[in-house]
C-alpha cells in the first residue's frame, strides 16, 4: 500500500511539473513572438520604377506556318525601353522601325498555331 502511494505521489509530481513546463512555455513563446510581430511591423516600400518610353510597332497580321489548315494572328506590338535608357536608343528604334516589323513579322510567320498556344 504504501508502495502505491509514493508511485501515486511521483506519477501526480510527474504530470504536475509537465503541466508547469508546458504552461511555462506557451507563455514564453506568446511573449517572444508578441516583442517579435510589435518590432518587425515596419516594411520598407520600394517605389515602382517608372516605365520606360513606348514605341509602338503597330498591328500585325500575319498567316502562321500551319500546313493542313490555314490560321492567321492579329497582334498589336509595343516596345518599352528601359527606364533611363539613352535617347539614342529612342531614336535608333524610330530610324528602325521598318526593320524591326520585319523581324516580327518574319518570325511570326514561321510559327504554327501549336507553337503560339504553349
Amino acid at each position: 500500500m504504501a508502495d502505491d502511494k509514493s508511485m501515486l505521489r511521483t506519477i501526480l509530481i510527474v504530470v504536475l511539473a509537465t503541466l508547469a513546463v508546458s504552461v511555462l512555455g506557451t507563455v514564453l513563446t506568446y511573449a517572444f513572438l508578441a516583442n517579435r510581430a510589435a518590432s518587425g511591423t515596419q516594411k520598407v516600400i520600394e517605389p515602382r520604377p517608372q516605365l520606360g518610353q513606348l514605341d509602338s510597332l503597330g498591328d500585325f497580321l500575319v498567316n502562321l506556318a500551319d500546313t493542313e489548315e490555314s490560321h492567321y494572328l492579329r497582334t498589336t506590338i509595343e516596345l518599352e525601353q528601359n527606364y533611363g535608357s539613352s535617347p539614342e536608343f529612342g531614336y535608333e528604334i524610330g530610324n528602325r522601325k521598318a526593320q524591326l516589323r520585319d523581324i516580327v513579322i518574319s518570325v511570326l510567320s514561321s510559327k504554327t498555331s501549336e507553337d503560339l498556344r504553349t
